[in-house]
């Protein structure tokens, strides 16, 4: 039970990363506002390591982002090991993730990262369930 909500919650981090990339890619980009917006980002410059500009770092910055989810889903998919180490790694970076999602971002983000959360911590419970019962054993 315990490696079918961490591949659960691995699916939710891939989903998360596979989506904001696709919008991103997708976002129309006519209306007045936001082209506004990314035309004073395009004239914005900064120096450092080089010459870029805010919208370049913008662009890469949201590339990232959905690569990074995507990897993070992958990465927790291909280890699926129920133990301790792997979910104290897990629960408190979901953790951080949801409460970045709740400030900054919007609900499905935040939707995603919750269940990941909660995925994660019942496969926590359901850990230490197995464990108390092989101790019974012994």
């Amino acid at each position: 039970m315990s490696k079918l909500f961490i591949t659960l919650a691995s699916i939710l981090w891939m989903l998360l990363g596979i989506l904001h990339t696709v919008a991103y890619l997708a976002a129309p980009l006519n209306d007045p506002v936001v082209n506004k917006v990314l035309n004073d980002m395009n004239g914005a410059v900064i120096h450092f390591f080089g010459e870029h500009t805010v919208l370049q770092l913008y662009n890469g910055f949201s590339l990232t982002m959905g690569f990074l989810l995507f990897v993070y889903g992958l990465s927790a998919f291909v280890v699926q090991r129920p133990d301790k180490r792997t979910l104290m790694v897990n629960i408190p970076v979901s953790f951080a993730v949801l409460a970045l999602t709740e400030r900054y971002f919007h609900i499905l983000a935040s939707g995603f990262m919750l269940a990941a959360l909660i995925c994660f911590i019942i496969s926590a419970g359901a850990l230490l369930h197995e464990k108390n019962k092989q101790d019974k054993l012994v």
